[in-house]
């Protein structure tokens, strides 16, 4: 019988530790990778401090800096203030910004043919706006892990090997 190498789950700490408690029960050693929701004190409890092999990706709001952001945070927070809603962007309002950015001045450029709209993305990533649109984007998509160790989490490097205990 076929063993999985992981097992990726994206629910609340609950659910996710009855269906590890029934993974293991099932003779499954697969990883057990969850979402930022299961590094709680609720999954440990459930869970079992003596877990080994269980990852959580480690929830951090992502920051969007430099002169662009934050003239863009400023517009954008005068504007709800006059608006009276009092809300504060987030790093994804300014990177769809880019990225709206980024597409329409493609199809400005390429018109409404898709296949020469996708050229143009293409060849504007290799300029010096669409590797800046790009690298800002990309940057920013780092992804953190956390090991359960001893019935506490652990922040790893992406670099960390996951062998042994």
């Amino acid at each position: 019988e076929a063993q999985p190498d992981a097992v990726l789950t994206w629910c609340d700490p609950e659910s996710a530790s009855t269906l590890l408690a029934e993974m293991r029960r099932a003779g499954i050693q697969a990883w057990f990778v969850g979402a930022p929701d299961i590094m709680s004190d609720e999954f440990i409890h459930r869970a079992g401090r003596q877990e080994a092999k269980v990852l959580a990706f480690v929830h951090e709001a992502q920051v969007v800096d430099g002169p662009a952001a934050r003239t863009f945070d400023a517009k954008f927070t005068e504007r709800n203030v006059m608006g009276r809603t009092q809300r504060r962007p987030d790093s994804r309002a300014y990177r769809s910004l880019l990225a709206t950015d980024h597409l329409a001045t493609a199809l400005t450029n390429a018109g409404s043919d898709r296949g020469r709209v996708r050229h143009e993305l293409q060849t504007m990533e290799r300029t010096v706006s669409g590797e800046r649109h790009c690298d800002e984007l990309i940057a920013r998509r780092t992804v953190k892990l956390a090991r359960l160790v001893d019935g506490r989490w652990e922040t790893l490097d992406l670099a960390a090997r996951l062998d042994g205990p």
